[in-house]
């Protein structure tokens, strides 16, 4: 029929959109992942790129500072420099058009979540950006959320909790047990401050209570600088580590939507006028299993090198002691050993409380 048509002439491609054989180049010796991670996508090829993108940035897990490092079983938390490093790709890039902050975490750093609020205001100050809450979406994890004008959340989504916390880790009992003694040498009032040898003095509590107090008036200062008169009681009422839920937050306003993360995508794209011509992005882009094994083997790009924080993480030692526990004790233990973590690097961080118990 078709030649009937449209002459003798036509030619019938019958390998249309059927894989290509991969070419190997037998010099590099991962050439094979790479055939593999093809052979694992199906063989698609990348849609063309669009003009109009809506992206989304996650905050998924703890926050923390630094970089993650490249791993097949994920990175670990939500790392201020890569999710800074997202937004800023976002800001620039003329074919993103809208954002939406995706946030799914109960906090952590208080470092790390102002420099991924402050990520947020290049954003606004460029293009619209709103915040879509997931399951969990407090104390720090609503701090990256309050320099933006909209927050989206579920009914059931757990938010709020604006407070800091601070706490050290006394382990100088423990080693005496194991016959074990350290002495320390300082140098200044201040310099046991962190120490794990000793108690806080009664002058390290007062000046370890002044640093809370400092990072909690900021974080109650970012919310009503932006939410203003939409908040329906004074901030220290909604302050103090309260917890709500999204229904909750919405009534007090603390929120503004109550919609998943479809509806926030609409409302921005809206927001930006583009109608319905538009595709969703996420940066950065995700990468496939075969992706993560190079880079995790050291054959990825450089500047997804982990930038460590504090020496080895406590995490990092009890793993192997928690892998044959019941998988959901081991995650409460490691959310407290991540907390506690901060505590050690950091002193004053947000943290819901649930995590701390």
């Amino acid at each position: 029929m078709l030649k009937q048509k449209y002459g003798a002439e036509v030619a019938f491609d019958k390998k249309y959109g059927m894989p290509q054989q991969p070419k190997i180049d037998f010099s590099n010796p991962f050439a094979v992942f790479q055939i593999l991670g093809e052979a694992m996508a199906g063989g698609a090829k990348r849609r063309p790129a669009s003009a109009n993108n809506v992206a989304i940035v996650y905050v998924d897990g703890m926050i923390v500072p630094g970089k993650a490092q490249p791993s097949i079983f994920g990175g670990g938390g939500a790392f201020s420099s890569d999710i800074r490093k997202a937004l800023d790709q976002a800001a620039e890039d003329s074919t993103v058009k809208a954002v939406v902050l995706r946030v799914d975490s109960q906090g952590g750093s208080a470092v790390a979540s102002e420099i991924i609020r402050d990520a947020t205001l290049r954003v606004k100050a460029k293009k619209p950006i709103i915040v879509s809450m997931g399951n969990v979406a407090g104390s720090g994890g609503y701090y990256v959320a309050s320099g933006v004008d909209t927050i989206f959340a579920d009914e059931t989504t757990i938010t709020g909790s604006i407070g800091v916390l601070s706490g050290k880790f006394v382990t100088t009992p423990m080693w005496q047990k194991v016959g074990i003694t350290f002495k320390d040498y300082r140098r200044g009032a201040m310099a046991g401050v962190l120490s794990s040898s000793t108690p806080w003095t009664d002058a390290e509590r007062a000046t370890l209570q002044k640093w809370m107090d400092d990072v909690y008036v900021v974080f109650k200062k970012h919310v009503t600088d932006v939410r203003g008169d939409r908040l329906k009681k004074p901030i220290d009422e909604l302050a103090g580590g309260r917890v709500f839920t999204g229904k909750q937050a919405l009534d007090v306003g603390l929120v503004d939507k109550i919609g998943t993360l479809n509806d926030a995508i609409a409302h921005v794209a809206a927001t930006a006028k583009l109608g319905k011509d538009y595709d969703v992005r996420v940066i950065p882009e995700p990468k496939n299993f075969i992706q993560k094994i190079m880079e995790e083997g050291g054959a990825g790009p450089q500047d997804t090198q982990h930038v460590k924080v504090g020496g080895t993480s406590l995490v990092d030692m009890a793993k192997p002691f928690l892998q044959q526990l019941d998988p959901n004790r081991v995650a409460s233990v490691e959310r407290a050993l991540r907390a506690l973590d901060l505590m050690r690097t950091e002193t004053v961080i947000m943290w819901m409380p649930e995590a701390t118990h």
